[in-house]
């Protein structure tokens, strides 16, 4: 009897032993990502201050199961909503963080620019590598945003037929992949993006998947959005040369294409002062031009 309380006791302690282990794998990723939403509250609260004029909303668009943390979760967006009568056009912004991190409130700042100029802001956020997220899920992930604000235009006063994306480093990927996909794009502005996928044999796409069906550079649809180009010239993440050649390829497309590249600049240095004033400026000129609010 003793013999197998010991037996029994040895067994209860290896397995929480193991579940301890496993909590720890799981947990500090799900801890990041909790205080990531965290942060991306604050930050919108202090320019709901800022600019109390503009509304902001929050909308949930899908949930999916974390195969790596066994929790259920929901993905949302930020909404920012201009003062007036509308239909506005719209800007759907797509955050970086190379896929491992990064949260919504990375273009709060580029948002509420746009609603203070007539057009609605959107930050979406997507599932990432910490999730268990693919290059897949990603791409899927924006898409059903995308589609999300397409359905529910109407009630936040968006006219979806004037639509920009935009995004910085991974979310430039996404956003360009998207602005290719979505036929209401008329508009794009992408910040040190990876544009072209073959430039870049580190991107963990699958074996088997063509190109031409992940790479924006070879999937320019026609007409191309109006596209503006926004990356560092000493950018060690990403060459700056992809954004110049994803420039050449639209315009070969019969579009309009302009690259500004920032001297001295690395990847990110567009949401650093005096970088982020610069280039919001350069980003509201664009979008105002083309999407008419």
């Amino acid at each position: 009897m003793k013999k197998n309380l010991i037996k029994y006791l040895s067994l209860s302690l290896l397995f929480f032993a193991l579940c301890s282990l496993s909590a720890q794998k799981k947990g500090p990723f799900i801890e990041k990502w909790n205080d990531s939403q965290e942060k991306a509250e604050q930050t919108v609260k202090e320019y709901q201050q800022k600019y109390p004029d503009i509304k902001h909303y929050k909308a949930d668009y899908k949930s999916f199961y974390d195969s790596i943390s066994g929790q259920k979760i929901t993905l949302d967006m930020f909404i920012e909503v201009p003062k007036g009568k509308g239909p506005f056009p719209v800007v759907i912004f797509i955050h970086g963080g190379g896929f491992v991190g990064g949260d919504k409130s990375a273009f709060t700042h580029q948002s509420f620019a746009v609603a203070q100029k007539g057009i609605v802001g959107v930050s979406i956020e997507y599932r990432l590598r910490g999730h268990g997220g693919t290059y897949a899920h990603f791409i899927e992930d924006a898409m059903d945003a995308i589609d999300y604000v397409r359905k529910h235009a109407a009630e936040y006063n968006i006219d979806f037929s004037r639509l920009a994306l935009s995004g910085g480093s991974a979310g430039g990927y996404l956003s360009s992949y998207a602005a290719m996909k979505t036929p209401e794009c008329i508009c794009y502005v992408g910040y040190n993006g990876l544009y072209d996928v073959e430039a870049r044999q580190t991107t963990g796409f699958p074996s088997g998947i063509a190109l031409k069906d992940v790479s924006p550079i070879l999937m320019i649809k026609t007409p191309p959005p109006a596209t503006l180009l926004i990356p560092g010239k000493e950018d060690t993440t990403v060459d700056p040369a992809i954004s110049v050649a994803f420039a050449e390829a639209i315009r070969s497309k019969g579009g309009a294409a302009e690259v500004i590249l920032y001297d001295g600049q690395k990847h990110g240095f567009f949401n650093k002062e005096p970088y982020l004033t610069q280039t919001t400026e350069a980003m509201l000129k664009h979008v105002i031009k083309i999407l008419k609010p």
